[in-house]
């Protein structure tokens, strides 16, 4: 019947939870006349780099889509993206239909040194009232970024804490890491 109308492809998100360093969504695909001839590819970018931090391709006929990405840098903006080709009377149209900006959540701890001898470095460690993290661990690294040695750190009493780190060389460059 030629005055059918095409219904194109529809993608929804119909459920996203992002925190500091992870986004779990979901995403649904409508597509009742059937007219997506390709895989749907799934990219996460890092807005400030172009990096793409997520890929996955998700086969024709799928109608929800789930997306969990872990291991994102807090409080940095990132955009996912859905494409998938479409056919209509025998021509193809690709098309990017989930084009959706997101911020991770600041993790809400920071650090500091505070004070250094010959052979020590004490760091401060301050967790922010809104701050859902709980422990942390700080790391200080050699030069060539080998780990030397790590020490938790809980909130569970206090906010601000201090580690020392002992037993280091003096004039020597060392990077600490959370």
């Amino acid at each position: 019947d030629e005055n059918k109308k095409i219904k194109q492809p529809e993608f929804k998100v119909v459920n996203m939870v992002v925190t500091a360093i992870k986004l779990d969504a979901e995403l649904e695909i409508v597509d009742e006349d059937s007219l997506i001839v390709s895989a749907t590819d799934i990219t996460i970018v890092d807005n400030s780099s172009l990096r793409v931090v997520y890929e996955n391709s998700v086969p024709t006929g799928d109608t929800s889509v789930f997306i969990s990405s872990a291991g994102l840098t807090p409080d940095t903006e990132y955009t996912i993206y859905a494409k998938a080709t479409y056919k209509i009377d025998d021509v193809e149209y690709t098309k990017s239909f989930v084009n959706k900006i997101f911020r991770t959540e600041a993790l809400g701890v920071t650090f500091e040194k505070s004070y250094a001898t010959s052979n020590t470095l004490t760091v401060g460690v301050k967790k922010k009232n809104y701050s859902k993290v709980t422990s942390v661990v700080i790391s200080i690294l050699d030069e060539k970024g080998g780990k030397l040695n790590y020490k938790g750190v809980d909130f569970s009493k206090n906010n601000n804490m201090e580690v020392t780190f002992e037993g280091l060389d003096k004039n020597t460059t060392y990077k600490v890491v959370m």
